[in-house]
C-alpha cells in the first residue's frame, strides 16, 4: 500500500476515508456518526487485495469510534484469508474498546462466514 491510497478529511470532527480501490474490490465510508464508522465494501476480496480492507479498518480505527461496521452487501466473494483479517482486527479493536461488526453478508461471503464458523462472532 502506498501512502496515497488513504486520505483523511476532517469536516467538523467527522473522519472520512476516500474510496480505496485496487483490482476487484473497493472500500469507502458509508456513514460516520458519533461513535460509529460504517465502511462499505464492494466487489471481491481475496489474497490479492485483502490488504485494502485491512487498511481501511485500521484507518477507520484511528478516529476512535466505539463501533466499526463493515457492510458486505455489495461484496461477491471473500476468501478465508479475509475472514482471518476480520477476526484479527476484531480482536485488536476489542482490546481498545471498539467493536468490529460485519453487516449484510449474503451469498458467497455469508457461506464463507458459515464454513469458517465465524458468522456469529463477526455479525453478532
Amino acid at each position: 500500500m502506498n501512502g496515497d491510497a488513504v486520505r483523511w478529511i476532517r469536516p467538523r470532527e467527522a473522519v472520512t476515508i476516500n474510496v480505496i480501490a485496487f483490482g476487484e474490490g473497493s472500500v469507502s465510508v458509508d456513514r460516520v456518526t458519533v461513535g460509529l464508522c460504517r465502511l462499505r465494501a464492494v466487489g471481491a476480496f481475496d489474497m490479492s487485495n485483502r490488504g485494502i480492507l485491512d487498511e481501511a479498518i485500521c484507518t477507520a480505527a484511528r478516529a476512535s469510534p466505539k463501533i466499526i461496521e463493515i457492510d458486505l452487501g455489495d461484496v461477491r466473494f471473500i476468501d478465508a484469508g479475509v475472514v482471518r483479517v476480520l477476526m484479527e482486527r476484531r480482536a485488536a479493536l476489542a482490546a481498545d474498546g471498539c467493536v468490529l461488526r460485519v453487516v449484510d453478508a449474503t451469498g458467497l461471503p455469508a457461506m464463507v462466514l458459515d464454513l469458517t464458523r465465524t458468522r456469529n462472532e463477526l455479525c453478532g
